[in-house]
């Protein structure tokens, strides 16, 4: 297992050995796992390495997959060469974002309906969940409130999109 992110060195030297074998036996029946996180897999240079394998040999399982088309990883979707993948999120649908569904809808080939689903009333019948009563409170901002909080999401959607930053 490999892992890809600012954390541990080494991770390239052993990609590029993997890489090397697979180059020298094509018919290698040998799997890897490589786990990245979004940041370190959307790094230019990481990304090149991360899908410089045969595309079908490349597993990619997405997890919180719904944040697939946001920042730069959505500009990357259609140059992602796995040819197999699987999307994991407990809210799979972007909220007011059609268009964002429906790319990753197409990029998970689900063809509009979802291959497994697992309800919070299924998991808490199953006993994967715990019981449990949502009462939601409903806050109106004031105009000064939307005003910094729309100046505070700005900030915070610039600090998400730097590509130099792998934490």
């Amino acid at each position: 297992m490999i892992k890809v992110c600012s954390k541990y060195s080494g991770w390239q030297t052993s990609l590029a050995n993997i890489r090397m074998l697979e180059l020298s036996n094509p018919d290698n029946k040998q799997s890897y796992v490589i786990i990245s996180t979004y940041a370190s897999f959307i790094r230019p240079a990481h990304f090149i390495e991360l899908n410089q394998f045969p595309k079908n040999k490349l597993l990619l399982i997405a997890d919180e997959a719904h944040n697939m088309d946001a920042g730069l990883i959505a500009k990357r979707l259609n140059d992602i060469k796995y040819s197999r993948r699987i999307g994991l999120s407990a809210t799979p649908e972007r909220q007011f974002d059609e268009e964002g569904n429906a790319r990753l809808m197409e990029f998970f080939s689900c063809d509009g309906a979802y291959t497994f689903e697992y309800s919070m009333a299924e998991a808490i019948r199953n006993k994967a969940l715990c019981k449990y009563y949502y009462y939601p409170h409903l806050v109106k901002l004031t105009n000064e409130e939307m005003v910094q909080y729309i100046e505070l999401s700005k900030k915070i959607v610039k600090i998400i999109n730097r590509e130099d930053d792998d934490s």
